[in-house]
């Protein structure tokens, strides 16, 4: 067999194997972000992202993410590892403003819009948060 024909081969069977084993698995969550409070008497949310590229809001079905959503949920989880490891929270913050709950594989890190000291990775996933929410609850 050539080698053209063998990788061809290769490729084919690797995306079998992949259709295959996604077939009835779940992906483990990559980062889950609870939102609640702010202004205008938004509902409170549960944004998931898993690692295979797909998320949900609340108890609703997983849906496809677009990759720079994933990337940013994968740059957060690996920001924030040290603060969820040692359970950080950060209280203090605007009054009215957006309480967060971000959890992952480390543990959690919990934070108010506003709060002083927050590490550069807070704001982003506050930022992720947002974005999902439009993406995935309608709101």
């Amino acid at each position: 067999m050539s080698p053209g024909r063998r990788r061809a081969a290769v490729c084919s069977a690797l995306a079998a194997c992949a259709v295959l084993a996604g077939c009835g698995d779940q992906a483990a969550d990559l980062l889950a972000i609870e939102v609640s409070g702010g202004p205008g008497g938004r509902p409170p949310h549960t944004l998931v992202v898993t690692d295979d590229g797909r998320g949900r809001c609340d108890t609703a079905s997983l849906r496809l993410l677009p990759n720079e959503r994933l990337l940013e949920a994968r740059e957060v989880e690996r920001e924030i590892e040290g603060p969820a490891r040692e359970g950080r929270a950060y209280p203090g913050g605007t009054p009215g403003g957006r309480s967060y709950v971000l959890k992952t594989s480390e543990g959690l890190v919990r934070w108010r819009e506003g709060a002083p000291g927050l590490p550069p990775a807070l704001p982003k996933a506050a930022a992720l948060g947002l974005m999902l929410e439009r993406e995935l609850c309608g709101s």
